[in-house]
């Protein structure tokens, strides 16, 4: 083995003769071809401390090293079937095992830095594997194409192309499926699965992209666990509050958003909303919905909820008749109630759908007297209409659902 060892040193060094070595090694063990794309590739023989420049083209085997500088691009094609492998620059990968056995054909890969390409045939017989170990994480694929990252910190990326690969480290493990992505650190659990086909789009995907959402009007977002409004709601928050998104859905009316310990979607339909354009915003199905079960609670920061009474209610823009009607709630509409006037006779109050607005209190449901003195006073937020207050007339037990009432 030595001999044959010495023989492709020499290929190394010179770039030639490989076939000679080829011939040498294939009674020993698996060999690969090192194609260079671009100048800029070294080898490292096994249990050797010298990198070589390689010119063209060389034999690698179990235990070798490839490592790219700055513009050093290159190509690995195992022999025994087909699979490739191409290096970027400024990318170490590393053969750890490189074996047929009389049941299958192993192959154990190291990747210590950069970004790789590859490109794995079927391997379907008896105990094939072929496993990628990185910092971050372990990945093992059978017949695929998907591509790694690995960055100076050792956090590792992994990308899926084709085919089905799983991640796992000591935290977490997740299947990959074509078209999405995974990330994870040096020691902790591996991240969400997202939707990417770059590595850009999978920082994108689970950084976020710079936004902004305003609006004219006073409310708060609903925050659902999907982009649809027939969702399950989670509770609110005021436009201003959204300084960042982690993906939008198809149609583009629906952005999705960290929210407590997860995530969540907010509708953008009536808002003015920029997000930086250089960001490569991951797009999800309109389907998408998120784990719940990531979330310790749900719903709002406020504790006092009502609901209403009437069939159909007015909501004003201020404590009174004379402010601007600006909606209706119906009878078993659950309310969030964030402030009174100082008489206690009108309610600031929240609607599932964001809307803030104000409701005269006796169409909710009696609250206790004592509850209602911990709503903050709140002053009128909206503008009178020019028309004197009606006079107040009994509250009618029954109304008819095309009729809305308040005070």
């Amino acid at each position: 083995m030595r001999a044959v060892r010495l023989v492709l040193i020499m290929a190394v060094v010179l770039g030639m003769a490989a076939p000679i070595v080829h011939m040498a090694l294939a009674q020993e063990e698996l060999v690969a071809s090192l194609e260079v794309l671009n100048a800029g590739v070294e080898v490292k023989l096994a249990n050797t401390d010298v990198w070589v420049p390689i010119r063209v083209e060389t034999l690698i085997g179990q235990g070798d090293a490839v490592r790219t500088d700055d513009t050093g691009r290159a190509r690995i094609t195992f022999f025994v079937n087909g699979s490739e492998t191409e290096l970027d620059p400024n990318t170490e990968y590393v053969i750890q095992e490189m074996q047929q056995t009389s049941s299958g054909v192993r192959f154990t890969i190291e990747v210590l830095a950069g970004i790789t390409h590859q490109q794995i045939a079927q391997l379907l017989e008896g105990d094939s594997y072929y496993r990628v170990i990185t910092p971050g994480m372990d990945i093992t694929v059978r017949g695929t194409k998907f591509a790694t990252r690995v960055e100076d910190s050792g956090r590792s990326a992994l990308l899926t192309f084709g085919g089905l690969v799983e991640a796992t480290n000591d935290q977490a493990a997740a299947e990959i499926p074509p078209g999405y992505g995974v990330r994870a650190p040096v020691d902790a659990p591996l991240s969400d699965v997202v939707p990417a086909t770059t590595f850009e789009e999978l920082d994108a995907a689970l950084d976020g992209c710079t936004a902004s959402f305003s609006t004219d009007a006073d409310v708060r977002l609903a925050v659902r666990v999907a982009p649809s409004r027939d969702a399950e709601y989670l509770g609110s928050l005021p436009p201003e509050d959204i300084v960042a998104v982690l993906g939008v859905n198809e149609k583009g009316d629906w952005y999705r958003i960290r929210y407590h310990e997860g995530y969540a979607w907010v509708s953008a339909v009536g808002l003015d909303v920029s997000v930086d354009d250089a960001c490569p915003i991951a797009r999800y199905p309109n389907d998408y919905t998120e784990d719940v079960g990531r979330y310790s609670w749900r719903g709002d920061d406020v504790e006092l909820y009502a609901v209403v009474v009437s069939n159909v209610a007015n909501l004003r823009s201020g404590p009174g008749t004379t402010y601007t009607l600006v909606g209706t709630v119906r009878q078993g509409t659950t309310l969030a109630l964030i402030g009174r006037n100082k008489s206690g006779s009108w309610l600031r109050v929240r609607t599932p759908e964001g809307q803030i607005a104000w409701i005269a209190a006796f169409l909710l449901e009696r609250i206790d007297a004592a509850q209602l003195e911990t709503l903050p006073e709140m002053p009128a937020s909206g503008s009178a209409t020019p028309e004197t207050t009606p006079t107040e007339t009994p509250v009618p037990t029954e109304v008819d659902e095309s009729t809305s009432v308040d005070q």
